[in-house]
């Protein structure tokens, strides 16, 4: 019985935390105000611990002398151009890791007509969140749906809805009275009076995978240099710097490459260098976030002339599963690679595609392999070099 009572009493506390965890809050949101009159940027109302500041401001929209927080929008284009289009900025700060919910609007209105669309700087405005569904003059509340994108790291984070497409006169009202329809299935739950702009969040505190590069490499190819590299989880990362050493050591920027953005978990960027030294150049790659965080990829090396190809592995003796495999001027193909113990037995066995030049191969044992000594043979048509391999795994 008492068992029976204990169980019933856990559950009964488990679905009440669930329920807790699944409610959306505020996190931050903005009143009506008199666009002609108002002074901005306009701070926003906090509404939520994790939130430090919150900011409204506006970039090449119209004024309008009314109290319906009104806006002419002067972009006539079809077609967005996030360089070009006006836009009205809500910027938030946070002090946690945050998972957005929605970004409301409560009562959206069009006299005439224009587009509205909502981006963010998570992946540098480069991709639409959504767009708001307005019913002509007919106050609506509208939102777009930001549950299924990723967690967002604590630090800024800016929401842009830009104006597009208008015709006739393409005056914009975002009233904050109600309540209001909606005709895109916002529950009516996210449009309460008191605030014409909204933003909530589902959870705080959640974990965000950092970026990973997987794979860095660099080629001579017709008399140039070309860098290859490969990153996953692509979140909130502004540029990349591609920084060029003769020594290995004194290292300075090349070229900056802007982010993609899309937090796909697979991508490859790729950068000639058209006037590389004579003799050794030495080539890294630098991410830097949104918030001016960064990080570096291990060093690879080209020689322009003629040079010996090898081989190396770091580090060496191996910790665990894990080590890197450093081809230097090798050409371009399959290499078999297979750790061989003193008995002639393979452990492991890779197939490695090389696109010629040096690279740093990342090398995951499937388990962890007993200390000892053993060969790592690699193998490349008709060549073949082999290499001491020790692992300590005590």
């Amino acid at each position: 019985m008492k068992k029976t009572l204990l169980y019933s009493l856990l559950m009964l506390i488990t679905s009440s935390f669930a329920i807790v965890n699944a409610q959306p809050h505020r996190a931050a949101s903005w009143t009506g105000y008199n666009s002609d009159s108002q002074s901005f940027p306009l701070d926003g109302v906090i509404e939520s611990s994790i939130i430090t500041s919150a900011t409204l401001n506006y970039y090449g929209l119209n004024k309008i002398d009314d109290n319906r927080t009104m806006w002419q929008n002067p972009n006539a284009s079809t077609t967005l151009d996030i360089q070009t289009a006006p836009y009205l900025s809500y910027t938030i700060k946070t002090n946690d890791a945050i998972k957005f919910d929605r970004f409301v609007l409560t009562g959206l209105a069009i006299n005439g007509d224009s587009k509205l669309q909502l981006r963010w700087n998570v992946d540098n405005f480069a991709s639409s969140l959504g767009d708001f569904t307005s019913n002509a003059t007919e106050y609506t509340l509208t939102s777009v749906n930001l549950s299924d994108e990723s967690v967002v790291a604590a630090g800024t984070i800016e929401f842009r809805v830009y104006f597009y497409a208008a015709t006739g006169l393409a005056w914009i009202y975002n009233s904050h009275t109600g309540p209001y329809p909606s005709f895109d299935d916002t529950p009516a739950s996210y449009g309460p009076y008191g605030a014409n702009v909204i933003i909530w969040y589902s959870s705080a505190g959640g974990s965000v995978l950092p970026l990973t590069f997987t794979k860095v490499s660099a080629f001579e190819k017709n008399s140039s240099v070309q860098i290859n590299w490969n990153v996953s989880n692509e979140q909130g990362i502004k540029q990349y710097e591609i920084e060029r050493s003769a020594d290995g050591y004194a290292f300075s920027k090349a070229y900056t490459v802007t982010a993609k953005g899309n937090g796909a978990n697979n991508l490859t960027y790729n950068w000639v260098d058209e006037q590389p030294m004579a003799g050794d150049n030495f080539y890294r790659i630098r991410s830097i976030n949104i918030e001016g965080e960064y990080n570096y990829t291990s060093v690879v090396k080209v020689r322009i002339g003629k040079v010996n190809g090898s081989f190396n592995i770091s580090p060496n003796p191996v910790t665990g599963n894990y080590f890197n495999l450093h081809l230097s001027n090798q050409p371009a193909g399959n290499y078999t690679m297979r750790i061989i113990n003193t008995s002639g037995q393979v452990l492991y066995n890779k197939i490695i595609t090389h696109n010629g030049g040096s690279t740093v191969q990342p090398i995951n044992l499937p388990y962890k392999i007993t200390s000892g000594l053993y060969k790592l043979d690699i193998i490349q048509g008709k060549n073949r070099n082999v290499q001491n391999l020790i692992i300590s795994n005590r």
